[in-house]
């Protein structure tokens, strides 16, 4: 759930930069981009708990998880961003209602792609920390 308003950071930021609008369109880009970051951030995470099961620690699991798993997040993210870009460059008749989901999307799946390999391993290495026998 911590990667969640990362990816909003994104798509707020791709609206603004591209002069588009809150709208339904771009509100339901909002979930169609969350559904897809928390499922980045659960692949991640999850390896990393199976692999602290194994038997190696968490700074370790972390490292490999983020190896392992960096393509299969790497390539959701780049295969909606490269979809979307026909929907936000086009420029026929009705077009400009869809133009801010495809945005949304893109924004926010280049920022919470980034922000999941980096903040989120980070985030969960500090709450083993804190709170060692809860994760």
């Amino acid at each position: 759930m911590f990667s969640l308003p990362l990816g909003i950071i994104g798509a707020i930021f791709c609206l603004l930069l591209t002069h588009n609008t809150i709208n339904l369109y771009s509100l339901i880009g909002i979930l169609v981009m969350d559904g897809l970051v928390a499922k980045n951030g659960t692949l991640l995470l999850d390896y990393t708990l199976t692999l602290m099961h194994e038997g190696m620690t968490a700074k370790a699991a972390v490292i490999e998880a983020g190896k392992t798993r960096l393509k299969p997040i790497f390539m959701t993210a780049l295969t909606m961003v490269v979809g979307m870009l026909p929907t936000a460059l086009s420029l026929s008749a009705g077009s400009e209602t869809r133009v801010s989901m495809a945005w949304v999307i893109i924004g926010g799946m280049i920022t919470s792609t980034v922000f999941t390999l980096l903040v989120l391993p980070i985030l969960f290495l500090w709450l083993k920390e804190k709170v060692p026998n809860r994760i």
